[in-house]
C-alpha cells in the first residue's frame, strides 16, 4: 500500500447491499479505524541530512570569506590613507611648497 497518505487516515465502515428474492438487505460492519504512519527510508534520511549540512557549511564558509576580505580591504584603506593633522599640517605643507 504505497499510495496511502495522511488524507486516507480516519474511521471506515464496510456496508454491503444485497438484493435477494425481491428483498434489499443491508449488512454493516463495525467501525474500523485506520492510522497512516509515514516512514522514511534510512537512505533518504541520510541524504537529506548530508545535503542540509553541506548547504550550511558552504553558506557559512561563503560568509566567512566575504567578511574576511571586507575587513582586509578596510585595513588596507586605513594604512594607505594619508593622515590629516588638521590646519597646522596644511600650513606646514604650504610653507614647504613655497620654499621649493
Amino acid at each position: 500500500m504505497n499510495n496511502a497518505s495522511s488524507a486516507h487516515q480516519g474511521d471506515y465502515m464496510c456496508v454491503h447491499h444485497v438484493h435477494i428474492n425481491s428483498q434489499n438487505l443491508r449488512l454493516q460492519s463495525q467501525q474500523l479505524s485506520l492510522t497512516v504512519l509515514v516512514s522514511v527510508s534510512l537512505t533518504e534520511f541520510i541524504i537529506r541530512h548530508v545535503v542540509v549540512l553541506l548547504i550550511m557549511v558552504v553558506s557559512t564558509s561563503a560568509l566567512y570569506v566575504y567578511f574576511k576580505t571586507k575587513s582586509r580591504r578596510m585595513q588596507e584603506l586605513k594604512r594607505n590613507r594619508p593622515v590629516d593633522d588638521g590646519p597646522a599640517l596644511r600650513l606646514r605643507e604650504r610653507r614647504r611648497l613655497q620654499e621649493n
